[in-house]
């Protein structure tokens, strides 16, 4: 399997656990902070930055011939000489809807070879542009502090309950696409899923032998150490697009698990993300599709989407394949939302973020502050809660318990622009519900011109996402009036010990007993609270693992989840531990 160095990635942290090549990953692969500069000094340098190409190896590329070279003997004319002069053979990998057309080279080049390849494409005369067909990744949070859940619906939430009162239907008829990396089945949201399809066209990042197919499971992201480029650290798997898929549609009022912020609203996913992220090729492709458009060799979509979600990005100018993409989308009439990312760096730097025409969706926490790790920016549109680890709790949605290929469903907390992207997807489901007429633009200046104000230096948009006032707007109600965001409250401290043993939970060890040299962050899965350990014994947790994220499978913490004597092996079983860890 070639070694993919240039992808675009996922955007989240989780709690459970988890969440950028020029591929793109799901949210459960996160950051090292290491060496991250302060928000205002990082704000200073990529103000004055001007990014080429995105820095990463790949060997794709997109390209479009000009009118006079589109014979397939002018394209191999092309490219043979093209290659020849950095050593490489070409081959066309397939032509995309857009009438460009991808290739790929027989080795991984660097930077300096990738732009070496283009300029001497260029110089054939038969070429009109060609960009590195990158590698997004699903955005993974960095921030590995994972406490007590904080509740779904909170002062400094996207007043949700509001949305669902000035839209009783709470998103029924809508259906949302979430481009990401494909979607594991889950009690809680199987209901609200409609037919998808996968369009990861490596077979073997695909892992499921056979490349493009209409099954858009997730077959795991989980990788080794230096699978994905020059990263040390090995990854579970994240079913970043489950969770995702949970923040938009899990079902509400039915006894089990969390609720969606449009529980009535019906999920399209999308597998574009797979092992190492996924190409922008194949990314571009699913957006054109969810929308409507026909893509070759596949089917047609029965049920085009209104809304798409990205939870993904790579660094880099945004691309031509993706503004190709999107523009196409919103002339189908499709909103595109997408995760202004998680690196503490400005979003202008970072695509599909940057593009035009898309919503772009900043992280805030439990405090209503803008979150430690999210991006910000002019090109940020609308901050949401995707919670923030570093200061309180994460957003807890739909997972899975596998740590590579599926397991049983649970449920987890993450933290990053990934879940607050979802969260602003939602809410349009609500609004599009009361009004389907609703265009890209006018949903966009709705939920700007409702958002509430929050303190945020470096740019967060118009401000807080306000749910019940942007379907207000829509159903015609005079919006309630603009208030500020409640004055943060203190965070709640951890219980202390003697009360953790009440309720069942071990006692973490006293910091002195960990060693001074260990700065790994230590992870497990406490007493699977999905079936294990009835008795409360006490059990070793395992050894700290190489990956840098950690998860748990809390239970269900809004409707329930009580055990039941006709409960099936599929549902999860609560017991009521509250999960720890430390770092």
């Amino acid at each position: 399997m070639v070694d993919r160095r240039g992808t675009a990635r996922a955007f989240a942290v989780a709690g459970v656990i988890a969440l950028g090549t020029t591929m793109a990953m799901p949210a459960a692969h996160a950051q090292d902070t290491e060496g991250v500069e302060d928000r205002e000094q990082s704000e200073s340098r990529l103000a004055t930055t001007e990014l080429t190409i995105d820095q990463k190896q790949t060997d794709r590329f997109i390209v479009r011939y000009k009118d006079n070279s589109e014979t397939p003997q002018d394209r191999q004319t092309a490219t043979n000489s093209a290659g020849d002069q950095v050593g490489v053979d070409v081959d066309e990998v397939r032509s995309r809807p857009d009438g460009t057309v991808v290739v790929s080279v027989d080795k991984v080049l660097e930077p300096a070879e990738s732009q070496e390849f283009m300029d001497q494409m260029t110089a054939t005369g038969n070429v009109d542009y060609i960009e590195p067909d990158t590698i997004m990744t699903a955005f993974a949070a960095n921030d590995e502090f994972y406490n007590l859940q904080w509740p779904f619906h909170g002062p400094n939430g996207g007043r949700v309950e509001e949305a669902w009162e000035a839209s009783p239907t709470r998103g029924d008829g809508v259906t949302v696409a979430v481009v990401d990396s494909g979607y594991a089945a889950h009690p809680d949201l199987d209901a609200n899923v409609v037919a998808g399809y996968d369009f990861v066209s490596d077979p073997q990042a695909a892992r499921d032998g056979n490349g493009r197919d209409n099954n858009p499971t997730d077959e795991g992201d989980w990788y080794a150490a230096y699978q994905c480029g020059n990263n040390p650290h090995a990854a579970v798997s994240s079913w970043h697009g489950t969770h995702v898929a949970g923040t938009i549609a899990a079902q509400a009022d039915n006894g089990m698990g969390v609720a969606g912020v449009a529980p009535n609203a019906k999920v399209q996913p999308l597998r574009a993300l797979a092992a190492c992220g996924g190409y922008t090729s194949d990314i571009a492709d699913a957006i054109m599709w969810a929308s409507g458009a026909n893509i070759q060799q596949v089917p047609r979509n029965n049920t085009p989407a209104q809304v798409i979600n990205l939870s993904l990005g790579g660094n880099g100018r945004c691309s031509r394949t993706y503004q190709s993409a999107i523009d196409t989308a919103r002339q189908n009439g499709a909103t595109v939302v997408v995760a202004a990312g998680n690196e503490r760096q400005n979003a202008a730097n970072v695509q599909p973020a940057n593009c035009e025409g898309v919503i772009t969706v900043g992280a805030s926490g439990e405090t209503g502050n803008v979150a430690s790790y999210s991006n910000f920016g002019d090109r940020v549109d609308v901050t949401a809660p995707g919670g923030d680890f570093q200061r309180d709790r994460g957003v807890l949605s739909t997972l899975n318990s596998g740590e590579t290929r599926q397991g049983r469903p649970n449920y987890a907390y993450y933290q990053g622009t990934s879940m607050a992207t979802p969260f602003v997807s939602g809410v349009i489901a609500n609004m599009l519900a009361v009004d389907p007429s609703l265009s890209p633009d006018r949903i966009e200046r709705i939920i700007k011109d409702t958002a509430r104000p929050m303190n945020c230096q470096y740019g967060c948009g118009a401000g807080l996402i306000d749910g019940g006032a942007a379907v207000r707007s829509v159903a015609g109600n005079a919006p309630a009036p603009v208030q500020p965001a409640p004055e943060p409250e203190p965070v709640e401290a951890p219980l202390p010990n003697d009360e953790q043993r009440e309720i069942g939970l071990p006692v973490p060890p006293e910091e002195s007993e960990r060693d001074a040299d260990d700065d790994r962050p230590r992870r497990w899965t406490p007493w699977d609270l999905l079936g294990g350990n009835p008795d409360g014994e006490e059990e070793a947790a395992p050894a700290p693992r190489e990956a840098p994220e950690r998860r748990w499978s809390p239970y269900d913490l809004l409707n329930g989840y009580n055990q039941t004597a006709n409960q099936t092996e599929s549902e999860p079983t609560a017991r009521w531990w509250k999960p720890w860890t430390w770092l």
